[in-house]
């Protein structure tokens, strides 16, 4: 970390390195020339515990120079990061020896200056309503961009760690600062669908079902890879309240929510009570008919089972026509006809059947397994990207 040289930091002459107007940016100088009028909004202070108040118009450049003023610190990098003896931005002293100087830190600026040039034509065309939150999104943007790299500067550092002695170890806690800032910058964004700031996660009933989509990553399926799957526990964690409040936590760090869940009683009960609440709605939920392991298709059933050292011997012709036979859940349907309880490999089953859908080539172009309840599940998934 380091700061920019003084001759190429100029805040009328415009970004570092570069001077307004010059070619290539004809278009550039009058599009962040444009004021926006910020009186009775706030930028939160260095610290993040007041806030300094706006009056008047302000231009991308005016607006960047408070904000750099506020957050942006001067440093003697050697003494103060890090990452000093890697940062291109780093200047030595050319009057002590193996010293730098003392210089507005440039990682930290070119955060604040970067956010605003390239976000500023939609910050004027906000609703009034968002305007403090964008204001509030670019300090937990810039805090993250400056712990990162002054976190990162430790972690490559080994000086960092001799430093800590006994307590090296603790330093790779020190991840824990960014987390909020980055919570923070999708939370405050979300509602602004410009900066895509707004993740989707889906609650699964139970650990089998989180198998199955997280090995089905494996597929590098651009639909797939990148979900978000937690379990809420269905058996263990009936209670509304305590459902609510795992939905709501990720809800408001930015996230777009979705449910799975079986078609018990239990399930319907606590889901029209999340509807109710407007925690969810009726399009952010998929209900099997009776549960993940019934919405199996017959033949990948089969093949998962006997990869698990079950029915080896058993022809697919038999199962299937066994299965047709039987109308209830699969569970009902293994135990009675052959004595088999799925309940201890229920995870293990999950992982399997992606694990077979992950080596079949093409799979989600295969429109009779796309249509049974396991490939419209899957489709459920990938609608919420």
């Amino acid at each position: 970390m380091g700061g920019a040289s003084p001759g190429l930091l100029n805040w009328r002459s415009g970004v570092p390195g570069r001077r307004l107007g010059t070619r290539g940016n004809s278009g550039y100088k009058a599009r962040i020339s444009m004021c926006i009028d910020l009186t009775g909004f706030t930028i939160l202070d260095v610290y993040g515990t007041d806030r300094i108040d706006l009056n008047g118009e302000y231009s991308a450049e005016s607006l960047i120079k408070i904000c750099t003023d506020s957050w942006v610190p001067y440093l003697e990098c050697d003494r103060k990061c890090w990452r000093s003896p890697f940062c291109g931005f780093a200047q030595e002293d050319p009057k002590r020896a193996g010293r730098t100087q003392e210089i507005l830190c440039e990682v930290g600026f070119r955060a604040v200056r970067y956010f605003i040039l390239y976000t500023f034509e939609i910050f004027k065309k906000l609703d009034r309503s968002l305007i403090q939150n964008y204001l509030d999104a670019l300090y937990h943007y810039y805090k993250f961009v400056f712990e990162s790299e002054i976190t990162i500067g430790g972690y490559i550092n080994e000086n960092s760690f001799k430093f800590m002695g006994p307590h090296a170890p603790a330093s790779v806690g020190f991840i824990r600062k960014i987390r909020p800032h980055i919570d923070s910058v999708c939370n405050l964004l979300q509602d602004i669908p410009d900066f895509w700031a707004k993740d989707s996660i889906i609650f699964v009933e139970g650990e089998a079902e989180e198998a199955f989509l997280n090995k089905l990553k494996s597929t590098h399926f651009y639909d797939i890879i990148d979900i978000n799957v937690k379990s809420y526990d269905g058996k263990g964690n009936k209670k509304i309240r305590r459902i609510e409040m795992m939905l709501l936590d990720y809800k408001q760090r930015g996230y777009n929510i979705y449910i799975q869940g079986d078609a018990d009683g239990s399930n319907q009960d606590i889901f029209r009570e999340l509807e109710r609440r407007e925690i969810i709605t009726q399009s952010d939920k998929f209900v099997f008919k009776y549960d993940f392991e019934s919405s199996i298709p017959p033949c990948l059933l089969l093949d998962s089972l006997q990869s698990l050292g079950f029915l080896s011997e058993l022809k697919k012709s038999k199962f299937i026509k066994d299965r047709k036979k039987y109308s209830g859940s699969v569970k009902s349907f293994l135990e009675e006809k052959y004595s088999i309880s799925i309940d201890p490999v229920k995870v293990s089953l999950g992982h399997r059947v992606a694990d077979i859908l992950t080596k079949t080539f093409d799979w989600w172009n295969d429109e009779e397994f796309m249509s049974t309840e396991l490939g419209e599940f899957i489709n459920f998934v990938r609608r919420m990207r």
